[in-house]
Parts: structure tokens; sequence; C-alpha cells
């Protein structure tokens, strides 16, 4: 038999503002989106004068990071392999390239959160403490080298975040910002502990990760310098 859930919906002039109209380039957006918060799920989209297309992602939030790679032109990965981490309340994936700017998702119960919160720091604070030992840890920082900053570490990294919180604590009606102090601590443990297990088992791919932050200080102090 065929299992799953059907929706159907229809604008109903008599409750919303007569006149406007379904994006349909936006339920494609969210439906892709949402096909990749949740992995392994199958979501079909009908609609008229448009052909059938259904969303599907096994990968999860790494086919993610691939993704909004992908949609960068001239955008070359620095490592391997996606890095991802999950567990019941917190699921990311990162990845570093050449670009010259970070390119952070983050989202609550599969909310999007554009403006990022306590989950978006926790992460960022763990990739700067961890690579930062690490460094220091293979001889890369020495005792008179200056630290990489957290601009240092996130420059040209792609990641998306997705936490699962029981009593979430938005900053507006859009849920555009997570507040919740508790998810900043879950996440950062989770995100340093993993991490630093990762570059202790992937130590070439590691060094390849460092390479990219020390560039980007370099690139920072010269630039304060010449000023």
């Amino acid at each position: 038999p065929k299992l799953g859930t059907d929706v159907t919906f229809k604008y109903d002039n008599t409750v919303l503002e007569p006149g406007l109209t379904l994006s349909y380039e936006r339920l494609v957006l969210r439906l892709q989106e949402f096909s990749y918060l949740v992995a392994g799920l199958h979501l079909n989209l009908v609609a008229p004068n448009h052909s059938d297309k259904t969303f599907h992602s096994e990968g999860g939030l790494k086919d993610y990071v691939s993704h909004l790679i992908a949609e960068r032109e001239k955008v070359r990965p620095v490592h391997k392999e996606t890095i991802a981490f999950k567990n019941t309340e917190v699921e990311v994936a990162f990845r570093w390239t050449d670009n010259n700017r970070e390119q952070a998702l983050a989202f609550t119960n599969c909310i999007n959160n554009v403006d990022g919160g306590s989950h978006t720091t926790g992460f960022r604070t763990a990739l700067t403490r961890t690579l930062n030992n690490y460094a220091t840890r293979v001889g890369k920082i020495k005792e008179n080298q200056e630290s990489l900053s957290g601009e240092d570490v996130r420059d040209g990294v792609f990641s998306v975040i997705n936490v699962g919180v029981a009593e979430p604590q938005f900053e507006g009606q859009t849920k555009v910002k997570l507040n919740n102090p508790e998810t900043r601590q879950v996440v950062e443990k989770f995100v340093a502990d993993n991490l630093e297990q990762w570059l202790a088992a992937n130590d070439k791919e590691g060094r390849k990760i460092l390479v990219r932050c020390l560039e980007a200080r370099d690139g920072r102090i010269a630039a304060q310098k010449a000023k």
C-alpha cells in the first residue's frame, strides 16, 4: 500500500489579502531545504502549470553543504569530504573552501534562523578553540605568533546547523534568532569534542584546513599593517 501524507491547500481570499498568489519558487526552495534537514524524507510537489517535483536527500546536511558550494561558481573545497556530526540534539555539517567569505545557515527544529543565535555562537566558538589547540599541538602556531581569530577560522566555511530545542526562545515573531543560552554550551561542547577527534583521525586533511586558516590570519595581519 502507498504510505505517506498528502497535503493539499488553496489560497483563501476571504482570510488573506486579495490578489496575492503563492510563490512556486519559494515552495520549491522550502521543500528542498526541508528534504536536507530531514534525511530520507520524500516530498512530492504537485502544482498547476508546473511539472511535478520530488525532493529527497539521504545525506541530509552533508548534501545541503555540497549543494550550497555547488551553487557558487569557481568555489573549490579545501579538504576531501564535508565534516558532519550528529546526536539527538545537534546536527551540523561544514566544509572549508577557497571562497573569501563564510556562508552559514542555522535552524532550530527545522525553522530557519536567518540571524543565527546561540547555536551559531557555540559552533563558531568551538571551531576557533579547537583549531587553535590543533595548530599549537602540531607546531603551526608558536608562542610568539598570533593565534587564529574567529574570523580567520570561519573564512571560506560553508556550514549548516540544526538543533532540537524543546522550549526555544526566539527573538521576534519571525524567529530570526535563537536566544536559548544553554544551547550555546551544548553545541560548543558537542562540536569541539567531535572536531578534536576528527582532526586526530584525519591529520592530513586537518593540516589542509589549518593552512587555509593560517592564510586568512596572515592576510588579516597584512591588511592591518597596511592601514
